[in-house]
């Protein structure tokens, strides 16, 4: 899924959440996703939940995740997925029913 601006992502849609706080240092940005890490103190988190977010958005979703941070700027999240194309059913080309479809025609 393309990352440069103006290009198109086609059939896909993204998801960016940014924030204009302290940022990420890269010692820890390099395994953000990974399970059980965290910046918390012991006992203060599981560390669990951007490795739960990775799976579900890579796994179950088909989609990618990203993160960027300039220390004392900014931390963005990006999140692309992938839209399925709807097939259309045979016999209804537009989405709607013909009005006469399914009535007899009365005879007086």
């Amino acid at each position: 899924m393309p990352d440069r601006p103006g290009t198109s992502l086609g059939d896909a849609v993204e998801v960016r959440v940014r924030d204009n706080g302290t940022g990420i240092a890269p010692e820890i940005r390099d395994k953000l996703f990974q399970p059980f890490v965290t910046t918390k103190p012991t006992g203060e988190g599981t560390g669990l939940g951007l490795s739960i977010a990775y799976d579900i958005v890579t796994q179950q979703h088909s989609g990618t995740i990203e993160v960027d941070s300039q220390l004392g700027e900014f931390t963005e999240f990006k999140s692309a997925y992938r839209v399925p194309k709807k097939q259309q059913p045979q016999g209804r080309r537009y989405g709607f029913q013909r009005p006469d479809r399914g009535r007899r025609a009365r005879r007086g």
